[in-house]
């Protein structure tokens, strides 16, 4: 971490082993602040592929990315000691690389879609926007949510393939965090696959959350 290009290594967190990988822009400097993006990945899926599907646009915009792996075949979830805690991730990077702590993003993919809405409602004052791609919450999850900090600046990108997911469940996971006072952009997409890193790529260009 830290030098310009595609990387992977090992993080330690109370005691366990973590696997990540990352991509830095050129002209990044342990002293030049810069956005970072952080991939979860779903079912089957590597923080890798993420990671590689966004570094065109991230080496564009000059920002961080960084893919964490879940530890087994099963995706990120949001649940105490598993994943490694995103926060001790960020610290282990600023270590090596400056981060722009206003500017820290998250993007969620299928179950990874899932963890990015849960970790943007209930930290909404770490995050400065969080896209969830093809996952929204069920309804026993709405409970938790908290109400947003006017002073927070977080905003919600949710993404939604129309053959994929109910548009009814997603459509409530939108209400329910409009309800908390979240600001939602809210897409129902068609002619979309699951397949995210194959049938998304320009979507990357459009989502504009990296200001």
């Amino acid at each position: 971490m830290g030098s310009p290009g595609r990387s992977q290594k090992k993080i330690s967190w109370k005691g366990r082993i973590g696997h990540i990988s990352s991509f830095v822009p050129t002209g990044a400097a342990p002293e030049r602040k810069l956005p970072l993006l952080l991939t979860l990945h779903g079912s089957g899926q590597s923080g890798e592929t993420y990671v590689a599907a966004w570094k065109d646009v991230a080496e564009k915009e000059k920002i961080v990315v960084v893919g964490p792996n879940s530890d087994d075949s099963r995706p990120l979830v949001f649940a105490p000691g598993r994943p490694l805690s995103l926060h001790d991730v960020v610290d282990q990077l600023a270590g090596k690389q400056a981060i722009d702590s206003r500017r820290v993003y998250l993007f969620g993919h299928s179950a990874g879609a899932v963890f990015a809405l849960q970790m943007a409602a209930l930290e909404s004052d770490y995050f400065a926007a969080a896209v969830a791609y093809a996952g929204s919450l069920q309804a026993k999850c709405f409970q938790p949510l908290r109400l947003r900090d006017p002073e927070d600046s977080l905003s919600v990108h949710h993404r939604h393939e129309r053959r994929v997911l109910p548009a009814r469940r997603c459509q409530a996971t939108r209400d329910a965090l409009k309800s908390r006072s979240f600001p939602v952009e809210y897409v129902e997409m068609s002619g979309q696959t699951h397949n995210y890193v194959h049938s998304a790529g320009d979507q990357r260009e459009s989502l504009g959350v990296f200001s």
